[in-house]
Formats: structure tokens, sequence, C-alpha cells
């Protein structure tokens, strides 16, 4: 097993799965083995180098960084399973105001999208999921395989064209890097779907644990970019940042553990 700055510098470099999922990652290292102050410290500079915008790891370290070396398994997993917890919640919640059999949109990778919308084809309530690649890194890819193995139908179209299907779609839903008073944070791509939703008059609905609520978030980090150009010539200068702001006003609701979040829960939670 590797030790926990190992662990750390394989959640820096993935960009393939969402924020929970490395979480996941993370405190299930934190529960195995005992961890001093100091390699937790550590670790964690290198995780929020990599992922400054990930809520949910600020709130880890915001959790843990100030108890006894000998109390971090306890509190990881106490963390673990009020997110698995809050998980099922949502998709408790979300399952009880979709309509039936409706065709969702989606975006990027989200281990709470996922298990929500698991959630809801066990209880035979989705006809067909719409999601796109998610350049650079295409993590929609990984997503839509992974509906596809639950048996659910999956369209899987470009990024671009995610607005042709619009129209085709009874509800748009994303998950989240973080939740704030103003706006939400998830992969860049995000905007232009809120938009979609919005221009089709369709509902959007961002899903996410209160372990993503937080007051402010980090700028963006850029995309590497080789990916989006190989050795550009002369006068290129290829761009683009890895996450976005999205406006809460934009969406239909925020869907967290309790239920639908409004701008006075929002505010609370993230003091």
């Amino acid at each position: 097993m590797e030790n926990l700055i190992e662990t750390a510098k394989i959640i820096a470099t993935n960009k393939l799965s969402g924020s929970l999922e490395l979480a996941k990652l993370l405190l299930e290292r934190l529960i195995q083995n005992s961890i001093t102050t100091v390699e937790f410290e550590s670790a964690m500079e290198i995780i929020l180098k990599a992922h400054p915008y990930m809520a949910v790891m600020r709130r880890i370290h915001r959790e843990i960084s100030h108890i006894p070396s000998e109390d971090i398994p306890v509190t990881a997993k106490e963390f673990l399973e009020s997110m698995k917890n809050a998980q099922k919640k949502i998709a408790e919640y979300f399952l009880s105001i979709v309509p039936d059999s409706p065709t969702f949109l989606t975006y990027s990778r989200s281990s709470t999208v996922f298990e929500v919308l698991k959630f809801i084809h066990e209880n035979n309530r989705i006809k067909k999921i719409i999601i796109s690649e998610g350049r650079p890194d295409y993590e929609g890819i990984e997503q839509a395989r992974a509906f596809a193995k639950l048996g659910i139908p999956v369209d899987l179209t470009m990024d671009s064209s995610l607005g042709s299907f619009g129209e085709k779609a009874d509800m748009f839903v994303v998950g989240a890097d973080a939740i704030t008073p103003g706006y939400i944070v998830n992969k860049i791509g995000t905007l232009p779907l809120a938009l979609i939703a919005n221009f089709e008059n369709k509902p959007l609905y961002a899903l996410a644990s209160t372990h993503k609520f937080i007051s402010e978030t980090h700028k963006s980090k850029m995309i590497s970019p080789n990916k989006i150009l190989h050795d550009p010539p002369s006068g290129i200068t290829p761009l683009s940042p890895v996450y976005e702001k999205v406006r809460i006003s934009l969406f239909t609701g925020i869907i967290y553990e309790h239920g639908k979040a409004g701008i006075r829960e929002i505010h609370q939670l993230t003091k």
C-alpha cells in the first residue's frame, strides 16, 4: 500500500474522477493507517495545490488539521460516512421531484450525479441519459460507459453539440465542485449547459452535499496548453481554465441532503 504522500500525488494528477471520488480515496487512506499531522499537512498541500477549487478537500483539511494524530482515522471515517449518507438522501429527495420516465442531460463526471441517477434507474424512472465527451480529458465518456453498464440508454455527443440536444431532454442535472452563496463551480462548459437549459426553458439542478458548500473558492487552474493545441505556432496562445463559475440564479435548484437549498440555507452553511 502506498503511503499518504504517494496517495496525495495520485489524487493530484487525477483529472478524470469527480471530487467526491478523490475525497473517498483520501479518507480511506486516512482510515487505514496511522497518520501524523505533519504527514497529513504535507499531503493536503500537494492536493490543494493541484485542486484548489475542490471544496470537499478544503472541508477535509479544515476538519482534520486541528485534531491530534490519533483521532484522524475516526474523524476521517465519520466524514466518509456522512458523504455516503448525503448521496443517499439526495437521491431519495430528487426521486420525489422527477417526472415519470424523463430524459436527463448531464455533463462531465460526478459521483453524486451517477449515484442519484443510478437510484432513479433502479426505481424504473429513467428513459435516457444524454451526455457529452467532457474534453479535454474525456471523463464524460467514462461516465457514459458507467451508465450504460447499468442498462441505461445513453446518447453520447460532442460538447459543442449539446445545444442541439437541449430540446430532447426533460431535465438538466450536473454535479459541483463547490457551492457558494452566489454561484457554483464546476468544469468548464457548465455555463453553456446552463444557458441551454434556460433557453429551452427546462429545469436545471445541481446535486451537491454540504461537503461542497464553501464561502469562496480559489481561482481555477488553467488547462495544459498542449491539450488544446500541441506545439502551437508563434502568435497562438492556447488558453482555457479547468473550472468556471455559474450563477445560482440560472439554476432551478441546488439539491443537497436536506432537500432544496435556497440562498438563505447556502449562506448559513457557508459561514
